[in-house]
């Protein structure tokens, strides 16, 4: 039995759908808890843009989710570290994509792209 050569039989990895979190908790092996999860469409493999937005706005690296729960997610960092070895903290943001003008990231909260200026703001309770 080998492999198929009908590729509509092949089934690949979702991109993942346009939310955006923080990091509610890091531990030492760089393994980072998120604040959204599968009831936000996101599926374990799926790879997530981290980024810092203060005191300055930085590009971390990515996060591969490794786990997930209706709530919450669990990621590892691709590569095993983060760009210039930089620690992860708590209040970190996850993005889909890379902004397109991440030197907005440092500007003023109008001026921010929509996924960013929300984070801003106390995420509001949803009900079921």
């Amino acid at each position: 039995m080998g492999l198929s050569d009908d590729i509509t039989r092949i089934k690949g990895l979702e991109s993942p759908p346009a939310v955006h979190g923080e990091v509610a908790r890091v531990d030492r092996d760089n393994r980072v808890e998120l604040t959204i999860g599968s009831d936000d469409g996101l599926v374990v493999g799926h790879e997530l843009y981290l980024w810092r937005l203060k005191p300055k706005s930085e590009y971390l690296g990515k996060v591969r989710i490794i786990s997930v729960d209706p709530d919450q997610a669990v990621g590892v960092v691709v590569g095993g570290t983060t760009v210039q070895g930089k620690k992860i903290k708590e209040g970190d943001i996850v993005l889909v994509h890379v902004p397109q003008r991440p030197a907005e990231l440092a500007g003023e909260p109008e001026r921010l792209p929509v996924a960013l200026a929300s984070l801003s703001r106390p995420r509001e309770a949803t009900s079921s």
